[in-house]
């Protein structure tokens, strides 16, 4: 389903094997209508909710930047700039059970994403303290909220929405050179270290090819 760009966050899947039979699990018979998927639907009520937060530099000082509120699909919901003094505020509907992704953009600083849940305590949607550290030269920032599919350079497509931010920011600076570097930690439990090579290749190069795609010259990359 997750291939076909259904959000991964409002499935849930379980194996319940010999623990819930609907016939008799001694015969062969029993056995084989036994082996089946059972789909079971469960519908939320959106919410409406205020999300709320402050976007500060490295120096904690406040900063304007754009604030963007993604679904999981990588849809764009609607978005704001903080103010002044860095706050800033959006009402919207949202699934209680699903995960959204908030985007930040500044020109001066380095990207930030955030994933928020009403049900989840550890991603708030309140009261949201972001840090955009400055751009400065040799300095090693992490994208944020960049995932793929297991075992392949497939990506997810909630990461869409901080690619997209990265190529504004490296349009803007048209001087900024990247190194960009892959990271794959276990593979999904696969141990030979030259397949985790080509798969972090392979995933690097996909940022690569995604920001060559958006216009930025190959040379700066």
């Amino acid at each position: 389903m997750v291939l076909h760009a259904v959000n991964n966050d409002i499935i849930e899947a379980k194996a319940i094997g010999e623990r819930v039979t609907l016939n008799d699990n001694y015969t062969e018979e029993g056995r084989a209508l036994n082996r089946r998927v059972d789909i079971r639907l469960i519908f939320n009520t959106y919410k409406e909710v205020i999300i709320t937060g402050t976007v500060l530099d490295d120096d904690k000082k406040p900063i304007k930047a754009e604030v963007f509120l993604h679904d999981m699909s990588g849809s764009e919901l609607q978005s704001t700039v903080s103010d002044i003094n860095g706050k800033y505020s959006m009402k919207e509907y949202l699934n209680p059970v699903m995960n959204y992704s908030l985007t930040f953009y500044n020109d001066s600083t380095f990207i930030g994403s955030q994933i928020i849940n009403l049900s989840d305590k550890t991603k708030p949607y309140q009261d949201i303290n972001t840090i955009l550290p400055k751009l400065k030269l040799g300095e090693k920032y992490k994208l944020l909220n960049i995932n793929f599919l297991g075992n392949v350079a497939v990506l997810i497509p909630s990461s869409k929405p901080s690619l997209l931010a990265l190529s504004k920011l490296m349009r803007k600076n048209k001087t900024l050179v990247i190194r960009i570097e892959g990271h794959v930690n276990g593979a999904g439990g696969v141990s030979d270290s030259a397949f985790r090579q080509r798969l972090s290749d392979d995933r690097a190069n996909m940022v690569y090819d995604y920001l060559i795609k958006k216009g930025i010259d190959k040379e700066r990359l």
